[in-house]
């Protein structure tokens, strides 16, 4: 990881470090109950602007009455007419069991937030 990517992360989520245990640590407790990984981090918005609509986003996760555990995730965006891979703060949001009102959220979340994707982990699916 980057130096400027570590710092972004972690600015954007506190002091703390995620480390590659980390997430087994996550699959472990989280893997068989389903989840979606989504941010609101966009490679045309302002540094100011993605630490503001990532705020946000915490906020409406936490108001829904869920958790989240932050990552980091890659996306591919149009950027000047070119695609590029961007690391980006993200969020894992446990589904406690309710999924499919977790899935109907984070679709909103995402569309909110310009997301071109949602990345769902649900059981049999």
């Amino acid at each position: 990881m980057s130096m400027g990517l570590a710092r972004q992360l972690q600015e954007a989520f506190g002091a703390g470090r995620i480390l590659e245990a980390s997430l087994g640590r996550i699959w472990q407790h989280h893997g068989k109950g389903g989840f979606v990984i989504l941010t609101a981090w966009r490679g045309d918005k302002t540094e100011g602007e993605n630490r503001v609509n990532l705020k946000a986003l915490k906020a409406l996760i936490r108001a829904a009455g869920y958790g989240f555990v932050p990552v980091e995730g890659v996306g591919q965006e149009k950027v000047d007419g070119k695609i590029v891979q961007a690391a980006e703060p993200s969020l894992l949001v446990p589904g406690r069991g309710d999924m499919a009102n977790l899935r109907k959220k984070a679709r909103v979340w995402g569309k909110k937030y310009e997301q071109f994707a949602v990345l769902v982990h649900e059981i049999n699916h």
